[in-house]
């Protein structure tokens, strides 16, 4: 073989290897995120491990306030974002009990974001490293209960849908 093959064979060589190379890592990126279901069913489950620890005496309903919230990550990406409302006994104590829910997650492995004794904690998902916050809210009446706010990972765009388009949906029975 002369010195002008193997330079040329060395330049093909070079050339498929980088155009395999940007081939893969271009297809890979896309399928890296979950699609915007998955992201929503993840966010569900562990939204639903706060709900677990409701006592079952206390536990009065369960309503997804927005379905199919979304907001978008980037120009191709979409964030799931749930937001329930867990109903409870009026005797039921909740600032004790959101006391109680952050010793018990982070007893399992929860990462600590953000805790207002008595009135919220937050905390990142062991695994998916998902956001989940649990707080303490109210109306004007005084009527308490808990808000449970859950934020996927960044999912694979999908068309938004308006809260104003999907009403509320009352989770019944209770999810465990």
């Amino acid at each position: 073989m002369s010195w002008l093959s193997i330079r040329i064979n060395r330049v093909i060589s070079t050339a498929i290897i980088v155009c395999a190379g940007l081939v893969v890592s271009g297809c890979g990126t896309i399928n890296d995120f979950p699609t915007f279901d998955e992201a929503r069913a993840e966010t569900h489950i562990e939204m639903r491990k706060i709900v677990a620890h409701i006592p079952a005496e206390a536990f009065r309903g369960l309503v997804d306030i927005l379905p199919n919230s979304s907001f978008a990550c980037n120009k191709k990406t979409t964030q799931y974002t749930g937001y329930w409302e867990a109903y409870v006994a009026d005797t039921f104590d909740i600032s004790t009990w959101l006391d109680t829910l952050r010793s018990q997650l982070l007893s399992e492995g929860y990462q600590e974001e953000g805790y207002r004794p008595g009135g919220s904690v937050a905390f990142r998902s062991p695994g998916n490293n998902l956001l989940i916050a649990a707080n303490k809210d109210h109306d004007d009446s005084g009527k308490a209960w808990i808000e449970i706010d859950g934020f996927s990972r960044c999912a694979q765009e999908r068309i938004p849908t308006t809260p104003a388009k999907v009403p509320p949906t009352t989770l019944s029975p209770p999810p465990y």
